[in-house]
């Protein structure tokens, strides 16, 4: 076989200084440029603290009160902000009263109050009196904000603050202040008229942004070139095998992505999230039971919804921003938060447990070791990347050729930023890549088939059946090609391939009649399509793929390489797609015979193209049967789909005619790396210019 020989050490470090001196340098004049002035504007804000929901209203007595707040500082203040209206008797009492004026006018409120800020000490730092015309123009829009005459800078992190809240409302004015329905924060403590509270006020203590964003962008600079440094010293210098290059790549860029999108920013976490707190519910044995266990759960009080505190709402999906990357860090740095269960309302958590146990494991080790929320919520996420990077390393090590598709894929944007958050996509995406591999190295380099092969292939198929539809368990159209192995014994062959698609068929009823169960026990569902229309209305069929076709064909292609960051609503530059293209279509170039002696046969495209076909196909009909009836395109399909079965596009494009006779590797993986850095510097600047 032939050997490649290395390169003189001198030139592989001279290489590694000049790019990484090339990637300081662009980190430099992004912050300089694009960064820093925008940081610098003084409408720049993020949260500093805050209580972490509004789920209850605190009442204010008739005539004289006061609230008072205490709460730890995490930076410096120059604002705060509180959330206040009626409750909910008065506040249809009043719509009532508007309607039968017939002017639908504001009712005004007489009563006037004040907020003072103090510090430890007692010292009076800040005095706002809100007037009946103030006070009027803060229930009109729901929230009291006041911005500091002078920012309180300077030794603040750490230090007890109090927001003492006064003044003098008429009876039965039904005015009302929103809170946290637990004591949340142990640091804080809530006063009413001198009585302690069990509750939080809702408020948010704000900061300037600059020195967050300057930190910020420190931090992120700082991890992207030392995980360059590891990774390059892995490819060039240590020589490290395929197999395991990939794990620590996988890794180290898998962290990077789950870092740069902050809790419940990717779209639907919230979902994949509780239905995961469920599988850790079974693991540490939890004893509270819900009543509907379709949209509820018991959680620990600190693990509840965040109320865009993590992550803000901006047109279509949730996205990072300053204050969500603040909110984590200082809540990884030792906020008290409450473990108390108590039960929690959210969107439909019955998925199904098996693409959701590892995550389920990191969620359950968190609140065994009674670490914080956030800690606990990166638990569960950093599970799943690990589940990809094993599994894709034991792919990389299984699969006779094509290594380096395997390595592509996992590096793209939309893949690492997939297998690093809480959707079941990240389970799927690596028992496929785990599943290809086997299927190649039965059909090619096995001399017997292991009782752990049969399992395995079990397993995934398993897998592939859990999740809406079961589309990928087509994948097991694949099986056949282990047939054109002569080395295996025939009756062997059979039996893995025969008991591979009993088994699928199995796990399909099983899954199946586990959903019809489910559905017959919620509420209505919106009415969608179903397969007799496409007979029944086949014009209006081809109609909903012609208009989804023209309204999406750009975020379908873009979005493959990352753009948007797969409906995050990051707008990352578009250009990208044509680097991440451009090596994803390099790792399919087929290896000269001195490099790969084995080669794949022309016979396996037979197998594998018409699974390609059927599982794209089986994806867009699950879409058109959830799209609602009243819609013009189809909804709800995205590229992220086509991932698991990627590694099988590149491998049918693979052709005698182009051929590379050295290994590329290491130049594909260093090259990915380099350009993954360029993207999340990007993306981390379309956060920090978005406010």
């Amino acid at each position: 076989m032939h050997t490649e020989k290395r390169k003189p050490l001198w030139q592989v470090l001279a290489v590694f200084f000049a790019l990484f001196f090339a990637l300081s340098a662009f980190l430099g004049l992004v912050f300089q440029f694009y960064v820093k002035p925008e940081a610098a504007k003084p409408e720049a804000i993020y949260y500093s603290a805050a209580s972490k929901n509004r789920d209850t209203k605190i009442v204010l007595p008739d005539g004289d009160f006061t609230l008072t707040q205490t709460f730890t500082a995490k930076d410096s203040v120059s604002a705060y902000e509180f959330f206040l209206g009626f409750t909910d008797e008065k506040q249809a009492e009043r719509d009532r009263q508007m309607e039968k004026n017939g002017d639908g006018n504001w009712i005004r409120v007489k009563g006037e109050m004040t907020v003072t800020l103090k510090d430890s000490a007692g010292n009076t730092l800040d005095v706002y009196e809100l007037d009946e015309e103030l006070l009027n123009d803060a229930l009109w829009f729901g929230w009291l904000w006041h911005s500091l005459d002078t920012v309180i800078s300077g030794g603040v992190r750490g230090q007890v603050y109090t927001l003492e809240i006064t003044g003098n409302l008429p009876k039965n004015s039904g005015i009302c202040f929103e809170a946290s329905n637990r004591d949340y924060y142990k640091e804080g403590t809530l006063l009413s008229d001198g009585e302690a509270l069990s509750q939080d006020l809702a408020f948010y203590a704000i900061s300037p942004a600059y020195t967050m964003i300057c930190l910020l962008f420190a931090a992120f600079s700082a991890g992207l070139l030392a995980a360059f440094t590891v990774i390059y010293f892995c490819a060039y210098v240590f020589r490290v095998k395929k197999h395991i290059l990939f794990l620590v790549t996988v890794l180290i860029m898998g962290i990077g992505y789950t870092a740069l999108m902050t809790p419940f920013t990717v779209p639907d976490e919230t979902v994949h999230y509780y239905t995961a707190y469920r599988v850790s519910n079974a693991l540490t044995f939890t004893q509270e039971k819900a009543d509907n266990p379709d949209i509820q759960l018991y959680v620990r009080a600190c693990d509840t919804d965040y109320q865009g505190i993590f992550s803000n709402f901006n047109g279509k999906h949730y996205k990072p921003s300053t204050s969500s990357y603040a909110t984590a860090i200082n809540n990884v740095l030792g906020a008290a938060e409450s473990e108390e269960m108590v039960l929690y309302t959210s969107e439909r958590i019955s998925g199904n447990y098996v693409c959701y146990t590892p995550a389920g494991i990191g969620i359950a080790l968190g609140r065994l070791l009674h670490l914080n929320s956030v800690p606990t919520f990166y638990l569960g996420r950093m599970m799943n990347l690990l589940l990809f990077a094993i599994l894709g390393m034991l792919a990389v090590r299984k699969m006779p050729f094509g290594k380096n598709i395997l390595f592509a894929t996992a590096l793209l944007p939309l893949t690492l930023q997939q297998v690093a958050s809480y959707s079941y996509d990240s389970v799927i995406i690596a028992f496929a890549f785990y599943y290809v591999a086997t299927c190649f190295d039965l059909a090619y380099r096995a001399k017997r088939i292991r009782i752990t092969d049969i399992a395995s292939l079990l397993v995934c198929l398993m897998v592939f059946c859990a999740p809406k539809a079961g589309v990928y368990v087509l994948l097991a159209g694949l099986l056949p090609i282990v047939f054109w192995n002569k080395q295996l014994p025939k009756n062997k062959k059979w039996l893995t391939v025969g008991a591979a698609a009993v088994s699928a068929v199995a796990f399909m009823l099983i899954f199946n009649l586990s959903r019809i169960s489910d559905a017959g026990s919620t509420t209505e569902a919106a009415k969608t399509f179903t397969v007799s229309d496409v007979f029944t209305n086949t014009k209006g069929f081809i109609a909903l793929w012609v208009n989804a076709y023209f309204q999406s064909k750009e975020t379908w292609f873009y979005s493959l390489f990352g753009s948007d960051m797969a409906w995050v609503n990051l707008k990352v530059e578009k250009s990208f797609a044509l680097f991440f293209g451009s090596l994803l279509m390099l790792s399919s170039v087929r290896e000269d015979d001195s490099l790969s002696p084995l080669q794949m046969r022309n016979t396996d495209r037979c197998f594998m193209i018409p699974v390609v076909l059927l599982t794209i196909a089986g994806f867009c009909a699950a879409s058109y049967l959830w799209t609602p009836i009243d819609a013009i395109a189809i909804e709800g399909l995205q590229t992220r789909y086509i991932i698991p079965i990627l590694p099988l596009i590149l491998l049918s494009l693979r052709n005698s005619a182009l051929t590379h006779r050295k290994s590329i590797t290491e130049f594909l993986t260093v090259s990915l790396v380099v350009t993954n850095i360029f993207y999340i510097v990007d993306a981390f600047r379309a956060i920090m210019l978005t406010w």
